[in-house]
């Protein structure tokens, strides 16, 4: 997959794989939304989804923060009113079981996969177990809403769909403008049947941009993430 943006007039490219931590790090369509802070008074850490949100049975892994100083790989323009972002990880507690741990890591073993912690979660795993198996959280918090809009709109991922089995863009409605797409995750070494389904929704709020992601089985509907979607929605309205 490429991804495609703009900076001061000049097109670039980048070839990324769209791995599910290429998703993670990434990893948007109407009403006009006000907030009841300014971006200033707000904490990108409270924006995002949080343990009460995703509930008891999802552990939460990565909690990583970003300011100011942080530059992208070739930073536009917008990025100097970028105030700064937080994004969290959740895997469902399931996941860390003994028993899932061990089919998760002989999968891996087998077919010659690393063997990671966080564990890769792919294979019998999900076939065997049903639901939401990790949740990604993300909020990038800009000084002004024309900053937001620049970000949100900076980006074309070329050939996003090849990543999949069965992808398919969702049109959506939340905040003042969205984006969202689902599939199976594809996989050259392995059937779709071993591989999780994803579902992801991307949305500028105001001056801030939102993303959020579920990783799951097969019967996960995008429903699952547009709940969570619109409770990080909640989060930036009230500040």
């Amino acid at each position: 997959m490429r991804i495609q943006w703009t900076n001061n007039g000049n097109t670039h490219n980048r070839s990324l794989p769209l791995s599910f931590a290429g998703v993670l790090i990434v990893v948007l369509v109407l009403a006009a939304f006000k907030l009841t802070s300014s971006p200033q008074e707000m904490q990108p850490t409270a924006l995002t989804l949080q343990q009460g949100d995703v509930g008891q049975d999802f552990r939460l892994m990565v909690n990583a923060q970003s300011g100011p100083t942080q530059k992208a790989l070739i930073a536009p323009s917008y990025q100097k009113q970028f105030i700064g972002g937080n994004l969290k990880y959740y895997m469902n507690v399931n996941v860390f079981e003994q028993s899932s741990l061990d089919e998760i890591n002989n999968w891996a073993k087998a077919h010659s996969v690393p063997v990671t912690y966080p564990p890769t979660i792919e294979g019998s795993y999900v076939v065997d177990h049903h639901g939401i198996f990790a949740i990604t959280s993300q909020v990038l918090l800009y000084a002004d809403e024309k900053s937001a809009i620049a970000d949100f709109h900076c980006c074309t991922y070329v050939g996003r769909q090849d990543s999949f089995s069965g992808y398919r863009d969702i049109s959506v409605q939340i905040g003042n403008e969205a984006t969202a797409f689902g599939g199976i995750l594809d996989s050259p070494a392995h059937a779709p049947a071993y591989e999780p389904q994803l579902y992801a929704v991307r949305w500028r709020h105001g001056s801030v941009v939102c993303f959020v992601s579920v990783l799951g089985s097969h019967d996960i509907v995008f429903q699952d993430v547009f709940r969570l979607a619109q409770m990080e929605d909640n989060n930036i309205t009230s500040g």
